[in-house]
C-alpha cells in the first residue's frame, strides 16, 4: 500500500516481535504477526517487492532478565574486578545483567541459524557496542579491547549471512 503512494524505501526496525522479549531459548514471533507463518510471509512479501523497504528484528544481546530461561548467573553474565555480576538495575523484581560478550556471541550464532528460513529479514542489534567494559567472569574474561572484537566478529557474522544490519 505505501509503495501505491509513492513510498519505496523504508526502514522499519519491529522491536517487540518475539515472544517473551528476554526469552532467547523460547524464541518466536509474537501471535500479531502471525507466529512463524506470518514472519515467513513478511520475508517472501519483501522478497517479491520491487521497492528498497528494509524490515530489522531487534534483539538484545547485551542485557538479560534474571528470568531470562538458560540464563547462568555464573556463566553467561559479566562480573567486574570484585567478582560482583553487572546489573543495571532491578525492576519489577527481575534484575537485569550484563552479558558476558562470550554469550553474547553465540546467543546470536544460535539466533542466526533461527533465522535461516527468514532470509530476507534484516536484524537491528539493541545496545549493542554502546558500551566497551572489561568482564572479570572466571569462565570467558574479557578486556574492554576484547569485548569491541567479540562484538565485531558478532557483527561480521551477521554480515557474512547476507543481512542487513540496523
Amino acid at each position: 500500500r505505501l509503495n501505491d503512494k509513492g513510498v519505496t524505501d523504508t526502514h522499519v526496525v519491529l522491536e517487540s516481535w518475539i515472544n517473551d522479549y528476554y526469552e532467547y531459548k523460547n524464541w518466536g514471533p509474537v501471535s500479531q504477526l502471525g507466529g512463524k507463518g506470518g514472519l515467513k510471509s513478511l520475508n517472501k512479501f519483501i522478497g517479491e517487492d520491487q521497492a528498497n523497504n528494509n524490515v530489522y528484528l531487534t534483539n538484545q544481546f547485551t542485557f538479560a532478565s534474571s528470568i531470562t530461561s538458560g540464563l547462568s548467573e555464573d556463566t553467561d553474565v559479566a562480573y567486574d574486578g570484585l567478582n560482583i555480576e553487572i546489573s543495571a538495575g532491578t525492576m519489577d523484581g527481575q534484575t537485569y545483567y550484563l552479558l558476558n560478550p562470550l554469550t553474547s556471541y553465540k546467543w546470536n550464532q544460535k539466533f542466526l541459524k533461527r533465522m535461516g528460513n527468514y532470509d530476507l529479514l534484516g536484524i537491528a542489534y539493541e545496545e549493542l557496542g554502546e558500551i566497551a567494559y572489561p568482564d572479570y567472569n572466571e569462565h570467558a574474561s574479557f578486556t574492554k579491547t576484547e569485548t569491541v572484537e567479540k562484538y565485531r566478529e558478532l557483527l561480521a557474522d551477521t554480515k557474512n549471512t547476507n543481512r542487513k544490519i540496523a
